[in-house]
């Protein structure tokens, strides 16, 4: 495994800077009209920014280039690609990598009879977006054939009545028609929807499913945070750079944000809790440009948050997991997805309050998560 480092950046520095820049959606999108541009897509852009910068994995100048974005990783297989490992010197210091490393493990099939993968798709439905994976499976191996993200807003407004709203019903339908064709066109013997944190708490998501059945005919599988929980820490330990560790997997999304910890196939704390990116600008939404007492009132909140709710339950766990560990190796954490363009704010301070409050000095980022676990398994 090769790696390469640039210049540091202060994490505190970059979340300020990115606090000061910030525009509300609606004027980003006059200004920029790719502002609310994926994970995957932002991260097509950091690739092309890296690759100037070495010929070989091993190689790379150290100059600094420029951050755009917090999360996601591109994830093809047989290429070389981006991998952003967030090493940070007491909690400030940002760096980013470049890993080169197998994107799945290869059976030896030698002295057997081929066997040909099912091609599986899943589409899931979130808060903030919709994201399709396409893969090939072969036992435990996932190989993505196509990987897309749409930002609908589903959670946008939800909040204060628990009701999505007929526009965002609409667009996240037609997204999901428009994925589930993708997945057909590519050959997908099976496509499952799944929904989770706004699906599951609003108390109209029957008019969600109606309306995603009647434009795609496909139904939709509402899960619990907890089988959200399960299937994000499996998808994730199908990484073999991953499986062998002790982890804490924190899974931030639109209104909910997973925290587990375990290792291997074995999950030791599972727990989702009312914290996401959409849900906590809402709460405290800025403004335009935001200012610094923002800033500090978000950061306090969510202090305050992760010391009534989180900290009770997950310390005891934390001590476990390191004392059962004949190794005693230290627990990484490791975040998944991506955070898009206009809700980037919250999830960096998210992400930023849970390193602060529970010692964390490296963020590693991985793609795999919820829908690598679950098109494992068939309809």
């Amino acid at each position: 495994m090769s790696s390469l480092a640039t210049a540091p950046f202060r994490a505190k520095d970059l979340l300020e800077g990115a606090f000061t820049s910030f525009a509300t959606p609606k004027k980003r999108t006059e200004r920029e009209p790719s502002s609310a541009r994926s994970a995957f897509d932002c991260t097509r852009g950091l690739k092309n920014m890296i690759a100037p910068f070495y010929s070989r994995p091993s190689e790379c100048s150290p100059s600094p280039m420029p951050v755009p974005i917090l999360s996601g990783l591109e994830e093809r297989a047989g290429e070389r690609r981006p991998f952003c490992a967030w090493s940070f010197s007491g909690i400030w210091s940002l760096e980013f990598g470049v890993w080169n490393f197998p994107r799945h493990l290869t059976p030896d099939t030698r002295h057997s009879a081929p066997v040909h993968p099912i091609r599986r798709a899943i589409i899931d439905v979130g808060t903030n977006s919709i994201k399709l994976l396409v893969a090939d499976v072969h036992g435990h191996e996932v190989v993505p054939v196509s990987e897309e993200s749409k930002q609908t807003r589903l959670g946008s407004g939800f909040y204060e009545s628990h009701r999505l709203q007929s526009g965002a019903i609409k667009s996240t339908a037609n997204v999901v028609a428009t994925f589930a064709q993708a997945a057909r066109d590519l050959k997908a013997s099976s496509i499952r929807v799944l929904g989770t944190s706004a699906a599951r708490e609003a108390t109209n998501a029957s008019e969600l499913i109606s309306a995603i059945h009647t434009a795609s005919g496909l139904d939709v599988e509402i899960i619990s945070g907890e089988q959200e929980a399960d299937l994000v820490f499996q998808g994730v330990t199908t990484d073999p750079a991953l499986a062998a560790m002790p982890l804490l997997l924190l899974d931030v999304g639109g209104g909910s944000t997973e925290f587990i910890l375990g290792q291997g196939d074995q999950k030791h704390f599972r727990a989702s809790f009312p914290l996401g990116t959409v849900r906590l600008l809402e709460k405290l939404p800025p403004s335009d440009p935001p200012r610094a007492e923002e800033l500090r009132a978000c950061r306090q909140w969510l202090k305050d948050f992760l010391e009534k709710e989180v900290r009770p339950r997950l310390d005891p766990a934390m001590r476990q997991e390191v004392q059962s560990n004949p190794k005693h190796a230290p627990i990484q954490l490791v975040a998944t997805g991506g955070t898009a363009a206009d809700v980037i704010l919250t999830g960096a301070a998210i992400y930023e309050e849970v390193m602060t409050l529970f010692n964390f000095p490296d963020l590693r980022i991985s793609t795999r998560g919820l829908r690598f676990a679950a098109v494992l398994v068939s309809e």
